[in-house]
């Protein structure tokens, strides 16, 4: 038995109904009367639908995130929900699709309906950040925001393990293939590629960005063909994977010509030919580990927290970077 069969049958409306059970100071006497009976005759029992008070949520958050059809976004967004689990918290995941006024409206429309936000990979400003951190707490993930919470991941040893790898199997320039400019990630990982290639020798490029690589790819492929290096590191496991089809579109043995580095391991590139040398990161982890600092917070079970940490990278050899390349004329 329904509320709303309970309304029809007492010859009420359904919100007439609902205040009976849930404010029934609002309602007359003689309806609130004439209800109630209604609902015993039938059977309506109230705590059917109501939960009891020891499995009730203690709360929401909200993670926002990028681009729920990345890998990255997927593996922060079941970090966090394991957590919201394990502390009986409700969480809601907002897709801004890679869009900062989108962003920004997401996080706006929200702050009245959550107790805490985890913004992953944000492309917003510091300053917007901090602004909306004054309405609810927030920790930012993949990037370090100061006076913010932050997780942010160092691949600094990954990349440059990855570069003294290369350069053993022979490789002697290296191109950085750009992920979007705002991204705080981006820039992280283009100056760790730069530092180690200078510690190796080796000559470094820096290409465009290739991301989302629908839109992106062509130009920037192209624009590698036209000085192409030994090897090429790129922003996400998504460019290296499409930029390893561009070149066997065109016969362009990998690793046997260019060597292929991606960041996340995305399971397509452990089972795709040649299988993707990739960087590893806890993305799951991360989600987690923020999850858990923002309940803990939410429930003062634990001081406000402004501080970064960040965690550490594995990187996996496979078959895209296994023999040293001999060179491709531009």
């Amino acid at each position: 038995m329904t509320l709303t069969q309970v309304a029809q049958s007492a010859g009420v409306s359904l919100s007439t109904a609902s205040r009976v059970f849930s404010r029934p100071g609002r309602v007359a006497l003689k309806t609130r009367n004439h209800v109630v009976e209604t609902a015993k005759r039938l059977g309506y029992n109230q705590q059917i639908v109501d939960a009891p008070a020891v499995s009730r949520l203690q709360g929401f958050l909200a993670a926002v995130v990028t681009d729920l059809e990345n890998i990255v976004s997927a593996r922060i967004a079941r970090g966090i929900e394991a957590s919201c689990h394990l502390h009986k918290f409700g969480l809601f995941v907002l897709d801004t699709q890679e869009s900062v006024a989108q962003e920004a409206g997401t996080i706006r429309g929200a702050l009245g309906h959550v107790d805490g936000l985890i913004l992953g990979s944000s492309r917003l400003s510091d300053a917007q950040i901090r602004h909306f951190a004054a309405y609810k707490p927030i920790v930012a993930l993949n990037r370090v925001v100061p006076g913010i919470a932050s997780i942010w991941v160092d691949e600094s040893a990954s990349i440059d393990q990855a570069v003294r790898s290369l350069r053993m199997n022979g490789c002697r320039s290296l191109s950085y293939m750009q992920g979007p400019e705002n991204s705080w990630q981006n820039v992280v990982r283009l100056r760790a590629a730069a530092k180690s290639a200078r510690g190796q020798g080796l000559e470094f490029k820096v290409l465009p960005c290739a991301y989302p690589c629908d839109e992106n790819r062509a130009g920037v492929y192209d624009s590698f063909m036209t000085r192409p290096t030994d090897a090429v590191l790129a922003f996400n496991d998504d460019i290296a994977i499409s930029f390893i089809r561009f070149l066997h579109e065109r016969g362009i043995a990998v690793p046997g010509k260019v060597s292929v580095v991606g960041i996340d391991d995305n399971p397509i590139g452990r089972f795709m030919a040649p299988s993707l040398t990739t960087i590893q990161i806890p993305h799951a982890e991360m989600g987690y580990q923020a999850a858990q600092m923002l309940i803990n917070e939410i429930l003062h079970l634990a001081d406000h927290c402004s501080t970064a940490s960040s965690v550490s990278t594995v990187l996996i050899e496979r078959a895209s970077t296994s023999r040293a390349p001999s060179h491709i004329k531009a």
